[in-house]
């Protein structure tokens, strides 16, 4: 459900999230803004960005949450990646995900929007 109402939303849509995307220089400017600023848009979230030999690393999660969190993970990481496709194009994908939940039963809409390289 998350991947597939991620995909329902217009880029212009998703807010502080859109307009992060669509106005920053890079996919790099974009996560480092994202980490400096997305506490604003979500309250109780933890985020990181961190480089290290020329690759960034985007990290999120919900320490306050103890429901499951199959579906808000994979709609935040769904709507980053669709509106990153605006601006970087349509076959970006980021070079690997790690996701704190279960791994869901038919991992299609996955592989097709994070790439095959799935933890």
């Amino acid at each position: 459900f998350g991947i597939h109402y991620a995909q329902a939303f217009p880029p212009a849509s998703t807010g502080l999230l859109g307009q992060v995307v669509l106005s920053a220089p890079s996919v790099r400017d974009v996560f480092s803004a994202l980490a400096r600023i997305l506490h604003i848009h979500i309250s109780r979230v933890d985020i990181t960005f961190a480089e290290q030999g020329g690759i960034g690393r985007l990290g999120f999660g919900w320490p306050a949450m103890t429901a499951p969190k199959i579906q808000l993970n994979s709609f935040y990481l769904a709507s980053l990646v669709l509106r990153l496709r605006t601006v970087a194009g349509s076959g970006w994908l980021p070079l690997s995900v790690d996701f704190d939940h279960r791994q869901p039963a038919d991992l299609t809409d996955y592989h097709r929007l994070f790439g095959t390289r799935l933890t």
